[in-house]
C-alpha cells in the first residue's frame, strides 16, 4: 500500500515505479479524489487515468488509524485493505540543520523552502521569492506585488 498523504503527484509516481517493477500496489489517501492538488495543476485526470489502465486499486476517503488499520472516512467503518508493506508519503519535516549551524556566526540568513516547511516545487519558489523581495525591500515584506493594469483602445 502506497499511502498518500502528501496529496500531489509523488505517490502516483511510486506507485507507478513500484507496479513496473512488479509489485502489486495499492493507493490509499484520505482526500475525496487520487492525488488531491493535482486538480490545480491539471495532472489529476491523467494521473487517475494511469492508474487506472494499471488496474492499480485506489482507495480514496480511507486513512491510517493510529493503530495501524485503515478506517472510511464517510462511514467510519474499517476497511479491509490487503498489504504487507505500507509505504507512507507526508509528514515531512524540515531540514534546516545547516541554517542553525551556521545561524552561530555573524553571517546574514534566511530561512525558505525545505529548511521552513517542505513541500512542493511551487511553494519553494514562491518561498525564495518572497525572500527576495524581502532581500530587495531592506528587510521590510513587500505585501502587495505588482499588478498590471491593461488599457483599452
Amino acid at each position: 500500500v502506497v499511502y498518500d498523504d502528501d496529496h500531489f503527484y509523488m505517490a502516483s509516481c511510486l506507485v507507478e515505479k513500484l507496479v513496473a517493477e512488479g509489485h502489486k500496489v495499492s493507493y490509499v489517501t484520505a482526500m475525496p479524489t487520487i492525488a488531491f492538488w493535482t486538480e490545480h495543476t491539471l495532472d489529476q485526470e491523467r494521473i487517475i487515468e494511469r492508474l487506472a489502465r494499471l488496474k492499480v486499486p485506489m482507495y480514496p476517503n480511507v486513512i491510517l488509524t493510529p493503530e495501524g488499520r485503515f478506517r472510511c472516512t464517510l462511514t467510519g467503518n474499517p476497511k479491509d485493505i490487503e498489504h504487507k508493506t505500507l509505504v507512507f508519503l507526508g509528514a515531512r519535516t524540515p531540514r534546516d540543520e545547516l541554517y542553525s549551524k551556521l545561524s552561530e556566526t555573524n553571517i546574514e540568513l534566511y530561512r525558505t523552502g525545505d529548511c521552513v516547511s517542505p513541500g512542493i516545487i511551487q511553494a519553494a519558489v514562491l518561498s525564495g521569492h518572497s525572500v527576495a523581495r524581502q532581500i530587495l525591500s531592506g528587510g521590510e515584506t513587500p505585501k502587495k506585488r505588482e499588478q498590471i493594469e491593461l488599457q483599452t483602445i
